[in-house]
């Protein structure tokens, strides 16, 4: 990292996956040229997860190629007199792999609802499961490296 000064550590990089509204996950698809996607995410202990179509273009790319970085933003603020941004990011690279076992999937909807829909009840979640289950792809991505860094933000 160019600017140490505004390293931080793995704890600090993770609470930025966690407060993130998104993450861009950049592959390498069948053809072997980059693609870059942005897509809800949800970290779980070691691992970041997300959802897809079971077919398309970011499928084939992850099943084909499954080393993958993503990058998340949590905090920004624009200082306009100074002509600066105050942020705080992180980078993660890993391996995906898909879960296929049903009660992982149920576990990782089910987080990434928490995080994204912290209203709905019980019942609503599991109506929305019945519907889309079968038809969404899960998507595990193990955390291999995890760099973070920010400037003005520091916890």
């Amino acid at each position: 990292m160019r600017r140490e000064d505004r390293q931080r550590d793995e704890a600090f990089g993770r609470a930025v996956l966690d407060r993130a509204e998104y993450g861009v996950l950049s592959v390498t698809d069948a053809q072997g040229a980059p693609y870059a996607v942005p897509l809800s995410i949800v970290r779980v202990d070691d691992a970041i997860y997300f959802h897809s179509a079971q077919q398309g273009k970011k499928t084939d790319a992850l099943r084909a190629h499954p080393e993958v970085c993503l990058v998340a933003v949590g905090r920004t603020h624009v200082e306009e007199k100074k002509f600066t941004t105050k942020y705080e990011s992180c980078m993660v690279r890993g391996r995906v792999s898909e879960v296929t076992d049903r009660a992982q999937k149920i576990r990782a909807l089910r987080a990434l609802c928490a995080k994204y829909t912290p209203n709905h009840s019980e019942k609503e979640f599991d109506e929305a499961m019945q519907r889309s289950l079968a038809v969404t792809a899960i998507w595990r991505m193990e955390i291999a490296e995890l760099t973070a860094k920010s400037k003005g933000y520091i916890e």
